[in-house]
C-alpha cells in the first residue's frame, strides 16, 4: 500500500512540458507512481480541479542564523517557506559570524538540522582570502550549495570588490559562483547623494549604473573562464540586456534571479512604504518591475530568489534602517495571482521556482513530478482571492510590503518527502524537518 495517492490533479511538471491530468503516488518519501495510480493508499487525497506542482526553491534567503534570531531562524523563516509552498530554501552566507570557512558551515548546519521546516542548502561567503577553503572543500567531495560574492557592500561584513580576486576565483574553482551585482567603485562615488533619512536618497546612492558594471564585470568573467555565474536579485531591465548578450554567446553559463519586491512595487510605492521599501538593490522604476515581469513570463528570467529578508519594523523605522524585505510568507501567492490573471503560466510558474534552480544548483531529487524524484508537493487550489492580514505570516519579522493586498490563496496542501507539513496557509505537522539539499 503506498503511503500517499494524489488523485485527478492537473500535474504542472518542473520542465515546462504540456499539463496532464492524472494521479500522483508516494512511497518512502519519493514519487512511485504517475498517471492512473489504482489500488488505495494509507492517505488519499482528492485533487480534481487543483493543480500539483513541485515544491517551489528559494534560491536566495536570509535566514538570521547565527546572529539575529530576533529578526528569524531556521524554524520561523522555514515554516514561512513551507507554508507558502516553498520546500526548499538556499540561505546565504551574510550571518554574524559570517558563513567562510568548514568550522562555521558546520555550525550553520546543525542550527538547521535541528530546526528546518523545509530542506535547505548552504552558501559559503567569498574573501579575499578563503579560495583554498573552498577548493579543499571542492577536493573531498563537500563543497557549499554555492559561493556568493558581493561586489557591492550590503547587509553584513563580507564585500569582495576586487575583480583581480574574483577572476582567480572563477579561474581555479567549480562551485557555481553567485554574485550580488553592484559594483563597489560605483557606490562609493555615489555615496554623498541625497539625504540618509530619505528613503528615495537610498536609490539614488545605488544607482543603476552601479548594478550595471558589476553585471558586465561578472558576465565577462565567466565567459573568459567558461565558470558558471548567477546574478542575483536583477532590477533593471538593462541588466536583461546585458544578459541577453551573454546568453547569445554561450547559452545558459550566466544565470539570474528576481525577486517578488522587483517584480511587484517600485520607487512609486516608496511614499507609501516608507523604510519598509529599503532594499538593496533598491526599488526602481514601474517601466523596469513591468519589463521583469514580461522577462519572467518569456522565460528569459531562471529562478525566484525571494531575497528574504526580515528586520524589525521597529528597526526599519529606526534612524538608520537597514535595507531588506521578507517574502518567504508570500512570493508563490504573488505569481500564482499572475497565473489567474492570464499572465503566467503554470508551466512557466513551476519552470521558474522548480525544475530551472534545481537544474541550475544541481539538486538531487528536486524540481520535478517524475518518478524517483522527491516528493516535495505543493498542491494549488484556484479561489477567490482575499486581502493579505498580518495574521497569515509566519516569519518572525511580523510584517509584509503587500498587507492588505489582494491575493489567492495559500497552497492547499504542502509536503516535505511525503509527510503533510501545512495545509491552507497553517502548519499542520510541526514535527516535519527537512534534510540539507545533495548536488551533483
Amino acid at each position: 500500500m503506498l503511503d500517499l495517492v494524489i488523485r485527478g490533479a492537473t500535474l504542472v511538471d518542473g520542465d515546462e512540458r504540456a499539463t496532464v491530468v492524472g494521479d500522483l503516488g508516494v512511497e518512502a518519501g519519493r514519487i512511485v507512481a504517475i498517471g492512473q495510480v489504482p489500488g488505495a493508499a494509507r492517505v488519499e487525497v482528492v485533487a480534481e480541479g487543483a493543480f500539483l506542482l513541485p515544491g517551489a526553491i528559494d534560491v536566495h534567503v536570509h535566514l538570521r542564523s547565527p546572529g539575529h534570531p530576533a529578526k528569524e531562524d531556521f524554524a520561523t523563516g522555514t515554516r514561512a517557506a513551507g507554508a507558502g509552498g516553498i520546500t526548499t530554501v538556499l540561505d546565504m552566507p551574510n550571518t554574524e559570524p559570517p558563513t567562510t570557512s568548514p568550522l562555521r558551515l558546520l555550525e550553520k548546519r546543525r542550527l538547521a538540522q535541528a530546526a528546518a521546516r523545509v530542506h535547505f542548502g548552504l552558501y559559503l561567503g567569498a574573501t579575499a582570502d578563503n579560495l583554498d577553503t573552498l577548493l579543499a572543500l571542492e577536493d573531498r567531495g563537500q563543497p557549499p550549495v554555492a559561493v556568493k560574492a558581493y561586489l557591492g557592500a550590503s547587509t553584513g561584513s563580507l564585500l569582495f570588490d576586487d575583480p583581480g580576486r574574483l577572476d582567480r576565483w572563477l579561474a581555479d574553482s567549480q562551485t557555481l559562483l553567485c554574485v550580488h551585482a553592484e559594483d563597489q567603485r560605483l557606490l562609493d562615488r555615489a555615496a554623498d547623494r541625497g539625504d540618509v533619512m530619505d528613503v528615495r536618497g537610498h536609490g539614488l546612492r545605488r544607482p543603476p549604473e552601479a548594478a550595471l558594471a558589476a553585471v558586465a564585470i561578472a558576465t565577462g568573467l565567466a565567459h573568459r573562464h567558461g565558470h558558471p555565474v548567477h546574478v542575483c536579485h536583477l532590477s533593471l531591465a538593462r541588466e536583461l540586456e546585458l544578459l541577453a548578450t551573454s546568453a547569445a554567446e554561450r547559452p545558459g553559463l550566466v544565470t539570474c534571479e528576481v525577486t517578488p519586491h522587483h517584480l511587484f512595487l517600485s520607487d512609486l510605492d516608496l511614499e507609501a512604504l516608507g523604510p519598509l521599501g529599503k532594499v538593496n538593490p533598491p526599488l526602481r522604476t514601474a517601466e523596469d518591475a513591468a519589463r521583469l515581469r514580461e522577462a519572467l513570463a518569456a522565460g528569459r528570467i531562471d529562478c525566484l530568489g525571494t531575497d528574504h529578508a526580515p528586520h524589525l519594523v521597529a528597526d526599519k523605522h529606526g534612524p538608520h534602517a537597514p535595507s531588506g524585505i521578507p517574502g518567504l510568507d508570500t512570493a508563490m501567492r504573488l505569481l500564482v495571482a499572475e497565473v489567474l490573471a492570464g499572465r503566467l503560466s503554470w508551466a512557466r510558474l513551476a519552470a521558474v521556482t522548480s525544475g530551472r534552480p534545481a537544474r541550475r544548483f544541481q539538486l538531487v531529487g528536486k524540481g520535478a513530478l517524475q518518478l524517483g524524484a522527491d516528493a516535495d508537493l505543493v498542491l494549488w487550489r484556484p479561489g477567490p482571492a482575499q486581502a493579505l492580514e498580518a495574521t497569515e505570516l509566519h516569519s518572525r519579522c511580523a510584517w509584509s510590503p503587500w498587507l492588505g493586498r489582494l491575493l489567492p490563496p495559500p497552497p492547499e496542501a504542502v509536503w516535505i518527502a511525503g509527510r503533510l507539513l501545512a495545509a491552507r496557509g497553517r502548519i499542520v505537522d510541526d514535527g516535519v524537518r527537512g534534510l540539507e539539499v545533495r548536488t551533483r
